[in-house]
C-alpha cells in the first residue's frame, strides 16, 4: 500500500523484484507518484488542488539534482513511462484510487493503461475531486 511518494516506492519495490525474478505483492495505490518526468502534467487545476503544477517545477529538480539529467525519464522514477512488457510478468491484482481532478491524474491513468496493455489486472477508483486520499 503506498499513498504518492509512499505509492511510488512501492511501485518501485515491486518492480525490482520482478526484476530479480521474485514474485511482487498485490499494490494499493491512492493517488501515486508515478511520472517525475512531467511528462503528463495536469493543466494548472487552480488552488484547490495543493500539489499545483507550478510547485511541482520547483520540487522535481530538487528531488533529481542528485540523478543523471535521464533520470527523470527511467522507470524507476516514471514507472508512466515504462516499455510495454514491463509488467507483463506481474500477477498480483492492483488498486488504484486517484482524484480526477488532480495534477498527476493524466499520468495515473497512463500508468493503469500501461498496466493493463501488459495484461495486469487492475481496479480504479475514481473520485471526483483533487485527491483519492479516501483510501
Amino acid at each position: 500500500m503506498g499513498t504518492s511518494a509512499g505509492g511510488h516506492l512501492a511501485i518501485a519495490l515491486a518492480a525490482h523484484l520482478l526484476a530479480v525474478g521474485r514474485e511482487a505483492p498485490p499494490l494499493a495505490l491512492c493517488s501515486p507518484g508515478v511520472d517525475m518526468a512531467g511528462t503528463y502534467d495536469f493543466p494548472q487545476q487552480g488552488t484547490s488542488d495543493f500539489v499545483v503544477t507550478s510547485r511541482r517545477k520547483i520540487s522535481r529538480p530538487a528531488i533529481m539534482r542528485w540523478y543523471t539529467p535521464d533520470a527523470p525519464q527511467l522507470p524507476l522514477f516514471s514507472p508512466t513511462l515504462s516499455a510495454k512488457g514491463t509488467w507483463a510478468a506481474y500477477g498480483a491484482p492492483v488498486l488504484v484510487s486517484v482524484g480526477t481532478a488532480e495534477t498527476g491524474a493524466l499520468a495515473i491513468q497512463a500508468f493503469v493503461r500501461r498496466l493493463r496493455e501488459d495484461g495486469v489486472e487492475v481496479d480504479v477508483y475514481a473520485v471526483g475531486s483533487f485527491t483519492a486520499w479516501e483510501c
